[in-house]
């Protein structure tokens, strides 16, 4: 029955009747999307303004192969409200219903593979599991935390560690004196694995490097868990450099 009323929910995309359409693109970072120009966007999206549904109907597509993102509504330009799914290489990844930015209500979580991981209620004070199952589709036992970040392996004693033993201070910045602290962004996706590593907060052009450098040649990671499933996480991380 479950399943049932989650197929309906996503039947119910294609059923409703657009006005005219608009593209915008967007650029993902840490704390979202936000606005970007067509030639540093990571995404872009195709929006109407529904009138059955009285809210913002957005259909978001990867940049590079046009892959199908992420099917939502809002009641303004950045507040979801209503139905909204995820997908994640052609397959459903979240089915889930907001309510003022919020989950709420019955929703349904997926594996990477397309097969469900969890069922949760949201309707009360706090997220109530239903059920979860792994990747094959058997019932397990339910994690107690909504949440789990990533973590090194070994812990954060480890991951100090790793840093004291790879960074090389670049020659000529020791050779000019030049200290400082370089914030890096990157990504531990689904598998542990360290991808689009960035620079937040620049000091020096070699500092910089030799921080992506360290960051990129980082071990796989324990990814993150949300919701019965493995998920990306964005993480920061600054990198000291001191003579």
């Amino acid at each position: 029955m479950k399943l049932i009323v989650a197929i309906i929910f996503i039947v119910f995309f294609y059923c409703s009747f657009s006005q005219e359409k608009t593209t915008k693109y967007y650029k993902e970072n840490r704390k979202g999307d936000s606005i970007a120009s067509k030639d540093s966007a990571t995404k872009y999206s195709i929006e109407y303004f529904d009138t059955t549904t009285d809210r913002i109907y957005k259909e978001f597509y990867d940049i590079d192969d046009n892959a199908l993102l992420k099917r939502a509504y809002y009641m303004n330009d950045s507040t979801m409200d209503g139905l909204l799914v995820k997908y994640s290489n052609g397959k459903i990844y979240d089915s889930c219903f907001m309510k003022m930015g919020q989950l709420f209500g019955l929703n349904y979580f997926y594996h990477t593979n397309g097969q469900l991981a969890s069922i949760i209620d949201f309707r009360t004070d706090t997220s109530i599991y239903i059920e979860c199952f792994d990747k094959k589709g058997i019932s397990v036992e339910c994690d107690e935390h909504v949440e789990i970040m990533p973590e090194f392996p070994g812990g954060v004693d480890a991951l100090m560690q790793y840093l004291k033993s790879i960074i090389r201070y670049p020659k000529d910045a020791r050779k000019k004196g030049i200290e400082g602290k370089v914030i890096t962004n990157f990504c531990i996706d689904e598998n542990g694995k360290v991808k689009d590593v960035k620079i937040l907060k620049s000091v020096y052009p070699s500092l910089n490097e030799e921080a992506m450098r360290v960051i990129s040649e980082m071990p796989v990671w324990k990814p993150g868990i949300q919701y019965g499933r493995k998920v990306k996480v964005y993480y920061s991380l600054p990198i000291t450099f001191k003579l």
